[in-house]
């Protein structure tokens, strides 16, 4: 474990929570919850957590520190909404790069996280209008043309869903912030709040193995009498 690891986060509370629901600039005021409280318990006994599995956590904490922290692209000659378009891409991105790290730590193939939240699907679901009328030829995945037909129609808010189809959106060029496509500033803030979730998501999913781990490690109480 690197010496700096704890010193780039906030110091640790003891009374800190995750949170389920996001706050503007809240996780990245704060680091990651937990984080020094996992790196004690590696401190203390190094079998809490094995080299390689240790690796991994420390490269999901750099994602996390760095998606929870990004604040946009800087480039010369584009105005700024198309900026803002660009960074809630990329920010996106960002965050789901940060859960696959987790997910790699954790030693689970992919990402099996299904969460509703019928506000921001709603909010959503306008940016998969050009996806879902070109034939769906941006998604190879049938389950992922299945869920996209889902969702546009209004039967199910997994906006899981909505963030892996967004991250193949951007990846593979398709997603567009200017021109016909345009995102509006709804857009724009909608798929920032999809990215602070996915972050809020993945601190729950750590702190919760890490509640695990460490009632595995505690040990047996006893029950025999004195």
């Amino acid at each position: 474990m690197e010496n700096g690891d704890i010193q780039n986060d906030a110091k640790p509370n003891r009374s800190a929570r995750p949170s389920s629901r996001p706050a503007p600039g809240a996780i990245a005021g704060r680091g990651l919850v937990g984080w020094g409280q996992f790196c004690g318990k590696v401190r203390a006994d190094a079998a809490f957590c094995e080299p390689e599995r240790l690796r991994k956590f420390n490269r999901f904490r750099a994602r996390f520190l760095l998606a929870s922290r990004f604040r946009g692209v800087v480039a010369d000659h584009y105005d700024q909404n198309r900026l803002d378009g660009y960074s809630a891409g990329i920010g996106l991105l960002l965050a789901y790069s940060a859960a696959e790290g987790l997910v790699n730590a954790l030693g689970q193939r992919r990402i099996t996280w299904q969460f509703a939240d019928p506000a921001i699907a709603a909010r959503l679901r306008p940016l998969f209008a050009r996806a879902r009328n070109s034939g769906f030829e941006v998604f190879s995945d049938p389950a992922r043309r299945l869920w996209l037909e889902e969702f546009c129609a209004n039967r199910t808010d997994d906006i899981w869903g909505a963030a892996t189809a967004l991250r193949v959106l951007v990846a593979h060029g398709f997603f567009t912030p200017t021109g016909v496509d345009a995102l509006t500033k709804r857009g724009v803030a909608a798929i920032d709040d999809l990215r602070l979730l996915l972050l809020v998501r993945a601190e729950l999913q750590f702190n919760e193995w890490l509640a695990e781990r460490t009632a595995a490690a505690e040990p047996p109480t006893s029950t025999l009498s004195p």
